[in-house]
Order: structure tokens, then C-alpha cells, then sequence
């Protein structure tokens, strides 16, 4: 798919190279942003600049390598291109440390990756910086800032909790489909900090890849004259979302379920990140009677059949969901679900329902309340039914 990427990285000082830097590949539909910081001194200098760029190179080569050999076996595209940002991140996080004991230095490093292909964009993110999407003049930040949350004085950098060179540091990576006009803006630490929503919107207004990073940095320049800074930004041109692939039009199946039917886009977008596409053949069975839970599915095609104790008790269709009991404990499947046809499904396992709770309270607090109030409708309708039962045996 045909992209306009720009990208700049400036340096707070003269002749002085920036600790921030970015990396774009038109060709690969890829544009990264990393910066280094390093410590304890916090003092930026030129090894900022060379370990921002180690972590960049390390990340763009492993992906440009492992893209091209999914596409050579075609593999499930979705999925695996997760796991290569993923794999990318670490291999980064390798170099750095390599580079950080060579250099006899403490180095910390953010990074935030984008990758389109077709028309899903992947996000890899670790740190303070930032990706965002502009859609319809809104923007979305996709990502969380991975930042202690004590206090800190105004225009200070927070501590990160974390980033390359933390250990038990992990990549948050996440999966959405773009449409026609969106843009994609990726920031660095410092930039991020000092853009209100307001300056953020008005600088999207402008059409020009180049214009739109010249009016970001002088924003972060007017609000923070002594940091580094990094931005860019991605346009698609004529994109055209595709029927057939796995992952398309997974925030609008998110949507459709009720029990996501409070979140936000920026919390279904999360949602979206921690799904895992899933084919059925006809006749195949999703999970059986018994079993225990450990994931929910969301039909995006085909019909399933319910079945219980040999009965069949009902067929669900595209929108359906099922098997949401086993976010909260792992109890055993009450029915066998069976695909009447060929099938497409969301999954989104125990573990990683969870793990996206901890990030984010407040979806938490949605996600579960809605549950509440679905467990209750139904005890509710089986103490009815009970009731109903009573009087008719007298």
C-alpha cells in the first residue's frame, strides 16, 4: 500500500547530534522513533544518538527480514506480525545492552514502531513516546505511557517504569485497521509530554507530511527549548481495507459486543491488540461440553451450533459471542459449540484479558460491570424460570 512518511529528529543544542532519532522505509510501510537516555547523569549526548540509532537499524532490519519470509510462506499474516515486532524489540534490547557494556554506560531507550501492511496498522511500543491516530479530526493515542505515576515538577521527565534497558520490560504491541483518510503520528518522550490536545488537533490540520511534523516540533520547541525531540508522521494513499484477511474490521466486531458496548475506540483499539484470529473448517468443533474455559470467542463469519448434552439447543451467526465466563475464573464449557460452516473467530484468552486490565482501570471497570450486569440479567431470568416451574408443579 502506497505511504507518505515523514520524519525529523531535532537536537535542543547546535552542532550537537540529537538523542532522539527516527527511521522511515516507505517501501516497508515502516517508521520508527526511538530515544536514548543515559544514565545516571540524564545528560544527553552523542551516545544518545548512536544507541537511538543501533535500536532503530536492529529493529528495522529483523522486520524488513522476517516480512518478507511470512509473505514467502504465507503465513497468517495478523498474528505473526505481532510476534516479529515483538521478536524486533527484543533483539534491540539485546543490542543496546551489548552497545551499553561496551560503552561502560547506563543507557535506557524508548521505542515506538509503526508497520502497515494491506491496511492494518501494527504498533510496538516501550516507554514514554507515543503513537497516535488521527481519525475524522479526532486523535486517538494508541499507546500507554509506561511511566511512574508519583509526581513530578512541571516540564520534568517522569521516571519510566519501562523501556529498553529495564529489565522485565515488555513491548506492548497492538493491531488496528486503518481507514481511507487516517493518519498515523508517532512522537518522542519529550514532544509527547508538552502536546495538549488542542495544539495536537490543530497541527493535524495541516495536509503536508512535512508541514505537520514543522508545526509539531515547534510546539514541543516553544514548550521545551532544551530537550531533543523526534516526530513523524504516516499517510496512506488510496488505502483500500481488505475483505479477506484476518484482523480486518476487528474494532467494528469489538463494538458489536455487548460487553464492550461502553468502551471507547482507544479502549476497543487495546481490545483489538490482544485478539487472536481463528479459522474453523465445517464441522469442526470450537471447544466441547466440559472442558474447562480459558478463553471468549467473537464470531466475525460464519454460523456455529450449541450443543447440549447431545441437544441442540441453538445456532449463533456473525456478532455472536461466547464463552465470556472464562475471563473471570476457568469453569467448565456448559455446551459444545460446533461450526455449521466455515468460521471466523476472535479469541481473547484469560491471560491476556487480564493483563490489559492491569494496564487500564478504567476499561477494567467497564469491562467487569458489564459483566455484573450480564450475570445478574441471567440469574434473574433463571429465578424466574424456576419460580414459573414451582407454580406450575403445584
Amino acid at each position: 500500500m502506497p505511504l507518505q512518511i515523514h520524519s525529523v529528529a531535532l537536537s535542543s543544542q547546535d552542532r550537537r547530534k540529537p538523542s532522539a532519532s527516527t527511521l522511515h522505509d516507505a517501501s516497508l510501510g515502516f517508521l520508527g522513533i526511538a530515544h536514548a537516555t543515559v544514565l545516571p547523569s540524564l545528560l544527553e549526548s552523542d551516545l544518545g544518538s548512536a544507541a537511538s540509532k543501533l535500536v532503530l537499524d536492529t529493529a528495522r532490519g529483523h522486520i524488513a527480514k522476517a516480512i518478507a519470509d511470512l509473505r514467502t510462506r504465507g503465513q497468517d499474516q495478523d498474528e505473526a506480525t505481532q510476534e516479529v515486532l515483538r521478536t524486533a524489540a527484543n533483539l534491540a534490547r539485546l543490542e543496546l545492552s551489548a552497545f551499553s557494556i561496551r560503552k561502560r554506560q547506563s543507557i535506557e531507550c524508548t521505542l515506538d514502531l509503526a508497520l502497515v501492511l494491506d491496511s492494518v496498522l501494527y504498533v510496538c511500543h516501550l516507554g514514554d513516546g507515543a503513537t497516535y491516530l488521527v481519525r475524522k479530526g479526532l486523535v486517538h493515542k494508541l499507546t500507554q505511557d509506561h511511566i511512574s505515576q508519583v509526581a513530578h515538577a512541571a516540564n520534568e521527565r517522569p521516571a519510566r517504569t519501562q523501556s529498553l534497558g529495564i529489565d522485565g520490560s515488555e513491548a506492548e504491541v497492538l493491531a488496528v485497521t486503518l481507514g481511507r483518510s487516517d493518519r498515523v503520528l508517532l512522537t518522542s518522550p519529550w514532544l509527547s509530554m508538552n502536546l495538549d490536545e488542542l495544539r495536537l488537533r490543530e497541527a493535524t490540520t495541516d495536509p503536508t507530511p512535512d508541514g505537520l511534523t514543522a508545526r509539531l516540533l515547534s510546539i514541543g520547541r516553544d514548550r521545551a527549548p532544551q530537550a531533543d525531540m523526534a516526530v513523524g508522521v504516516m499517510l496512506p494513499i488510496g488505502i483500500q481495507p481488505s475483505t479477506s484477511r484476518p484482523g480486518t474490521g476487528r474494532l467494528e466486531t469489538l463494538a458489536r459486543t455487548p460487553l464492550f458496548a461502553y468502551c471507547t475506540e482507544r479502549e476497543l483499539i487495546s481490545l483489538a491488540g490482544i485478539t487472536r484470529p481463528a479459522h474453523f473448517k465445517q464441522g469442526e468443533t470450537l471447544f466441547s461440553q466440559g472442558e474447562l474455559g480459558k478463553a471468549m470467542y467473537l464470531l466475525v463469519a460464519g454460523k456455529v451450533e450449541v450443543v447440549r448434552d447431545g441437544q441442540s439447543i441453538a445456532e449463533l451467526g456473525p456478532g455472536a459471542n461466547f464463552g465470556e465466563m472464562a475471563l473471570l475464573d476457568e469453569p467448565e464449557r456448559s455446551a459444545t459449540i460446533t461450526a455449521l460452516e466455515p468460521a471466523e473467530a476472535l479469541i481473547i484468552t484469560r491471560e491476556a484479558f487480564f493483563a490489559l486490565l492491569k494496564r487500564d482501570p478504567t476499561l477494567a471497570v467497564k469491562v467487569l460491570w458489564n459483566m455484573l450486569l450480564r450475570l445478574s440479567s441471567n440469574l434473574r431470568s433463571t429465578s424466574e424460570k424456576l419460580a414459573a416451574l414451582e407454580r406450575a408443579l403445584k
